[in-house]
């Protein structure tokens, strides 16, 4: 190609994009699973991140952006498929943004969870490897756990699922991850929303132990007042406990739209559009968990922060002598009230309260607990870690859903004079890259000398 007299191909602008061209697209060797959609590759362009990918493919990639610390690429074409890739059983991946590991055969998804946690305590955390007791992970059902799944709705009435990083709608006529009751509620969630006025963005389908469903509906602007449709929908549709609407500033029940899930032996805990674990048998597990690592005697006085219906305060006020369970959602301190009340638990009590307002409200008051549980949501408990050193007099219980957030905040734990003990992995949420932890620390004596992660 010449123009104008000069040689384009020799020209230093079409020499360096013939070499970017050239440098974007390499083979590389997927090494292991991140903690979210990408497989991670070392490359001669440095730290790639490749979606769709499992740990042990060989693939042809192109590079399409440049990260601070790394860069992201697209598959070309997978040259060698790993031992541990599969094919996807839901007929939705990869257009669904929701199960991002389903390509990933099951022992490989629970090595690298197992392996996420670790690597986010040591890198974030700083804590040392060596001193680290990370347990191995306990592993649930793989398919049909969900007994609650989210859905979103369009303009249209459809529902399903965002594609991933995207605002598209994937609508879906089964979901396989949710169980059995939830599936067989899909068509009559759309058949209801098709008759409601009140326009709704985000629709939550809750089976109960009985197979019946309650409806959660998230909806954009105002209640439009379509009380008549909803009695009369859920008259006629008995395998419907009741629907929640609500919306800013409002909120609307109708029928009993109760979900409930056996969280220990004899223990039940019914929520009314609340929140609640996902996979009844993962939580039966995470309460395990925390029971066990806990330790609770009848000489403890506990206090249980993001506390929700009490899904770990009803198990520890079995056990021990007071607790005091601190929730911010009023739904949710309603339904523990009735809970604790219905499990016959008179040592419990309630306070309606963001976590750090009343973690500092509890240190003016000069108020001291010997164990102290923390379930906080996945931006971690950044807000209330500064408070603890004058609220915990002997250990504490983080429960996490995000590595990330608890390796930050161990981190400053571990600094406040807090030993990082066992560390519980527990896969509550298969064909997905999320994970749930939970870890005990103990408050150091002064001749310990330090954390013992720091």
């Amino acid at each position: 190609m010449r123009a104008a007299g000069i040689d384009a191909e020799s020209s230093p602008r079409w020499r360096a994009l013939s070499i970017l061209a050239r440098v974007s697209e390499l083979v590389a060797t997927i090494e292991s699973l991140a903690y979210g959609i990408f497989g991670v590759a070392r490359t001669s362009q440095g730290v790639v991140l490749v979606p769709g990918t499992a740990p042990g493919d060989v693939a042809r990639i192109r590079i399409v952006a440049d990260k601070r610390d790394h860069r992201e690429a697209e598959v070309l074409e997978i040259l060698q498929p790993s031992p541990d890739r599969r094919t996807p059983p839901c007929p939705y991946v990869p257009q669904c943004g929701g199960c991002d590991w389903q390509h990933v055969t099951r022992q490989a998804q629970l090595e690298a969870k197992e392996r996420i946690v670790r690597d986010a305590l040591v890198r974030i955390g700083g804590l040392d490897p060596a001193r680290l007791n990370v347990r191995p992970i306990v592993p649930c059902a793989e398919w049909g756990y969900r007994h609650r799944l989210s859905l979103r709705v369009d303009g249209e009435q459809r529902l399903g699922f965002y594609q991933h990083r995207s605002h598209r709608l994937v609508e879906v006529a089964a979901c396989q991850i949710a169980d059995s009751a939830v599936n067989l509620h899909l068509s009559t969630a759309r058949d209801w929303l098709r008759g409601t006025s009140t326009e709704i963005r985000r629709l939550e389908i809750a089976s109960a132990r009985d197979s019946r469903v309650a409806f959660v509906g998230n909806a954009e602007g105002p209640f439009r007042h379509d009380e008549a449709y909803h009695e009369k929908f859920l008259r006629a549709h008995p395998t419907v406990n009741g629907v929640v609407l609500f919306g800013k500033g409002w909120r609307r029940a109708f029928g009993e739209p109760l979900a409930d899930l056996e969280i220990e032996h004899g223990l039940v805990l019914e929520t009314q559009g609340g929140f609640t674990q996902v996979n009844p048998e993962g939580n039966l597990r995470l309460v395990e968990s925390v029971v066990e690592l806990a330790a609770a005697t009848v000489a403890d006085r506990v206090l249980d922060l993001y506390c929700g219906s009490g899904n770990f305060t009803l198990p520890l006020a079995r056990r021990a002598a007071t607790v005091l369970g601190v929730e911010s959602d009023s739904a949710s301190v309603a339904q523990a009230r009735r809970n604790a009340d219905r499990a016959g638990l008179g040592n419990c009590r309630f306070l309606q309260q963001d976590a750090a307002s009343a973690a500092r409200g509890l240190v003016e008051g000069n108020e001291r607990y010997s164990l102290v549980l923390l379930d906080p949501p996945r931006s971690g408990a950044a807000s209330v870690v500064d408070h603890l050193p004058a609220l915990v007099a002997q250990r504490l219980i983080y429960v996490s859903c995000n590595p990330s957030t608890l390796a930050r905040d161990l981190g400053r734990l571990t600094a406040h004079g807090f030993a990082v003990g066992a560390v519980q992995p527990i896969d509550l949420f298969a064909q997905t890259h999320h994970v749930e932890t939970v870890v005990r620390l103990d408050r150091q004596q002064p001749s310990d000398g330090g954390a013992a992660g720091g």
